[in-house]
């Protein structure tokens, strides 16, 4: 693997060149949650490399962008899709042009985003990918990869496909994905995004060319939010829980963290009634997509459960000696007793498992209610030691 570092999906028929949509499709074959394409922050030094390559005929047809969690890595593809299906590009796009018009509205016949998570699917399942003729009443029924690529170009330029969280791929896809890799079709870019780039198989990964990413600094995190969520970027707080990413930030925002912390910084502080805790925590506002009630619930644990682990891992860092200015959540943590290594490791691991379970679609306000009273006796252990 070459690597390199850095800083309404529609259905389409076609005769000749031209595009038609074919009449009654729903609006919900969209394949992506995020469609205009925004400022990016922090990575043009990448993409400019990238359109040059283009430029010059040596962009390579499967990308693969790595880096942490939230840092705009997808963002920076659409920024490069949109570079490239510009008609003044390759380069940095015009936004006035009608390729750029249609980016930006989702339509662009050329370019497909494949993103599960927006449509509440957890994982790239083979449909995603590949046609096929015999198909779970559940599973994924828009446009395929596979079916976009047998289409002409509608444009006459660069067909691309950019797949958000490619982690999300399992070993039927993965494996489905790899005769597309090895045949693409002329002027096709394959783009995909992951922050688990162990997760792919290695005869994918020895396939794409990779560039990592890295975090963003606390003023671009700023910069970056400063119109959708002015509240955030400009408290110190906020940005302290960013660590560099925008899309952390944004999402624990959406999600009423804040207030999810206090809450759960109260079980380690101080004796609760793990029942009443856990209504409250259910309770709280906030935007967990999932296909049914069920689904949202087990997100919104599956969320709780790993910011209670951020938390638990802060106060290892601090019984290990780092300084408070270099731990997330150190102000959090002040009021709280850290107890003996022996208690430490039974309650970090007591959450690790509600974290698994979780994961095996067992009840999640079960889980969560165990895990928190779990944690509320080992508490009491450790105040009457």
């Amino acid at each position: 693997m070459q690597s390199c570092v850095s800083r309404p999906q529609l259905l389409l028929t076609r005769t000749g060149t031209r595009t038609r949509w074919r009449p009654g499709l729903p609006r919900r074959c969209l394949v992506s949650s995020d469609i205009q394409v925004p400022d990016i922050k922090g990575h043009g030094t990448l993409l400019h490399g990238l359109w040059a390559a283009a430029e010059a005929g040596r962009l390579g047809h499967a990308l693969l962008l790595t880096g942490p969690s939230g840092v705009g890595k997808f963002l920076a593809l659409e920024r490069l899709a949109e570079g490239l299906l510009c008609q003044n590009g390759p380069g940095e796009p015009c936004r006035e042009c009608p390729a750029c018009r249609r980016v930006a509205a989702g339509s662009h016949p050329d370019l497909l985003r494949v993103d599960a998570l927006s449509h509440g699917f957890e994982e790239l399942t083979i449909h995603f990918v590949a046609q096929r003729e015999v198909r779970p009443q559940n599973a994924w029924a828009g446009e395929s990869i596979e079916t976009f690529l047998r289409l002409v170009a509608g444009e006459a330029g660069w067909r691309v496909v950019l797949i958000r969280d490619a982690d999300r791929m399992n070993e039927e896809t993965q494996n489905a994905f790899l005769k597309t890799l090895e045949e693409p079709g002329d002027q096709v870019l394959l783009a995909l995004e992951t922050s688990r780039p162990e997760a792919l198989l290695d005869t994918v990964r020895s396939r794409l060319v990779q560039h990592t990413v890295s975090s963003l600094t606390t003023a671009e995190v700023s910069q970056a939010l400063a119109r959708e969520v002015p509240e955030c970027s400009a408290d110190p707080e906020w940005l302290r829980l960013a660590g560099g990413s925008p899309g952390r930030l944004l999402s624990l925002w959406r999600r009423g963290a804040r207030e999810g912390l206090s809450l759960l910084i109260r079980a380690f502080r101080e004796p609760i009634q793990a029942p009443s805790l856990t209504a409250e925590l259910l309770e709280l506002p906030g935007e967990f997509k999932g296909r049914t009630p069920k689904a949202e619930e087990r997100n919104r644990v599956r969320f709780l459960l790993e910011l209670g682990l951020e938390v638990l891992r802060d106060q290892e860092r601090l019984a290990a000696g780092l300084a408070g200015e270099d731990v997330m959540h150190a102000a959090r943590l002040q009021d709280c007793p850290c107890p003996s290594d022996a208690a430490r490791a039974r309650r970090l691991e007591v959450w690790l498992e509600g974290r698994r379970d979780v994961d095996l679609n067992l009840n999640p306000g079960g889980v969560l209610e165990r895990v928190l009273d779990s944690t509320n006796s080992l508490l009491l252990e450790h105040q009457q030691a």
